[in-house]
């Protein structure tokens, strides 16, 4: 296939326009996120075992 050198230079730039567009678009749609600093019950840090000196 053969396509003109003006698409073949911007079509890329293009395609990555669109595609980062929509997935700014979905990152600003889930909303805010808890930044307490508070572990949740059950996270790695709390199920990990800590050791205990001898």
């Amino acid at each position: 296939m053969i396509v003109t050198p003006f698409l073949a230079m911007w079509a890329p730039n293009l395609i990555m326009s669109v595609l980062g567009g929509i997935g700014l678009w979905r990152i600003r749609r889930q909303g805010c996120a808890r930044r307490t600093g508070r572990r949740e019950r059950g996270s790695p840090a709390r199920t990990i075992p800590r050791e205990v000196p001898a």
